[in-house]
Order: C-alpha cells, then sequence, then structure tokens
C-alpha cells in the first residue's frame, strides 16, 4: 500500500516546469510606497497567455516586490497578466479583483524587475 501512495504521489512530477523570468517592481499609491501588500499577476488569457500560471509577490517597506510563480519558484512566466490584491488590502476596490482591475503589464521573454505601478484614486 505504501508503494502505491508513493507511485500517486509522484505520478505528477514528471511534468516540465514552466519557463520563469525575473520579474518584479515597485508599487505606489498617491506617489507613496505601498507596503506589506500581497499583488498577484494573473495570465491575461484574452491577450494569449493561456498557459500561464499566477504570480504573487509581497511589498516589502519601500513599495518593491518580487514574483514568485507557485510552487516553481522565483519569477513569472513570459506574457501579459492583469494585476490585482486582495480586498483587505486597504487600496481602492476597483483594484481588488481580476475582473475590474485596471492594471495590466506585460513580462518580456527576457524578464523585467523594474515595474513601475502607481495606483490612483
Amino acid at each position: 500500500m505504501a508503494l502505491a501512495l508513493l507511485a500517486a504521489a509522484s505520478s505528477g512530477c514528471g511534468k516540465d516546469s514552466p519557463r520563469l523570468v525575473p520579474a518584479g517592481g515597485l508599487i505606489l499609491y498617491q506617489d507613496r510606497p505601498v507596503a506589506g501588500v500581497l499583488v498577484y499577476f494573473e495570465p491575461e488569457h484574452a491577450e494569449g497567455n493561456t498557459a500561464g500560471y499566477i504570480a504573487r509577490g509581497v511589498t516589502g517597506g519601500d513599495g518593491s516586490f518580487t514574483l514568485q510563480t507557485h510552487p516553481y519558484g522565483k519569477g513569472a512566466m513570459p506574457g501579459s497578466y492583469r494585476i490585482y490584491f486582495p480586498a483587505n488590502s486597504g487600496l481602492p476596490g476597483q483594484y481588488g479583483d481580476f475582473d475590474p482591475t485596471p492594471l495590466r503589464a506585460v513580462v518580456p521573454a527576457e524578464g523585467k524587475a523594474d515595474l513601475m505601478i502607481n495606483l490612483t484614486e
């Protein structure tokens, strides 16, 4: 039985990991750093990013963030993304979900570690 469980648990391990590139940047709200907030980059399927995975990061005290793609590690897959934050982040509601967010970003094939996101009312 233990062997059967081990085989079942490892059956998904043969999949190739996606190609991730460095991605991150700075988030400001009204020209001030947004500290300690979770940020989501969700693939923009309408823009052709159909094979992407959600990437996320947490802002530091200076508003900087580095994206990670769970469970693969640091970085994001190249492609177009919608950017949003949890509803309880203290940011305006338009940024709090995938559908209403006006925020978009493209992570190019070589990566982009200096994305600048300046939120307004």
